[in-house]
This record gives C-alpha cells, sequence and structure tokens, in this order.
C-alpha cells in the first residue's frame, strides 16, 4: 500500500484526536448539552477542514487516488449474504 506523509494533515489528525479525547471526557462526567454541542460542532469543523485539505492537497491527492480500490463490490456476493434479512421500518 503507498502511502504518503503529509505532516498538515497530520497536525489536523492530532486535533481531530484530541477533541475527540474531550468529547469523551465530558460524556464520562455527564457535562451540560451547550459544552457538548460546542465540542460536537468543533468536530464537525476539524472533519470539514480534513476533506478540504485532502481536496487541496497534491500529495493527499495523489495518496487517496492510489488508495482507492478498483475491486470494491457495492453488493455483497451470494456467499456472503447476511443468513438473517435485512429489515427496514
Amino acid at each position: 500500500m503507498l502511502t504518503t506523509y503529509c505532516p498538515l494533515l497530520d497536525e489536523q489528525a492530532e486535533r481531530l484526536r484530541n477533541l475527540y479525547d474531550m468529547q469523551h471526557s465530558l460524556m464520562s462526567r455527564d457535562s451540560s448539552a451547550p459544552e457538548l454541542r460546542a465540542v460536537e460542532y468543533e468536530l464537525i469543523r476539524a472533519h470539514k477542514a480534513m476533506k478540504r485539505h485532502r481536496i487541496r492537497c497534491p500529495q493527499c491527492k495523489l495518496n487517496d487516488r492510489f488508495m482507492t480500490r478498483s475491486d470494491m463490490r457495492l453488493r455483497p456476493l451470494p456467499s456472503e449474504a447476511p443468513l438473517l434479512p435485512i429489515q427496514v421500518n
């Protein structure tokens, strides 16, 4: 598997990890809803920033192009079908 190292993406990933750690600590302390909403807002912003970075960065574009799998199937093979039918309500 080909991987390229992008330091900017690495910094954003570290920020995202810190935000998730903060969210889990707030949830474990039963924090108030406004605090949780603020962290959730920052998580969404971090995800969008990473997505924008991957679209614009030439290193990440190259990496994403090689990381896509051409043999991905949208539906499972009959031998991989689940035993129970999927219920949609």
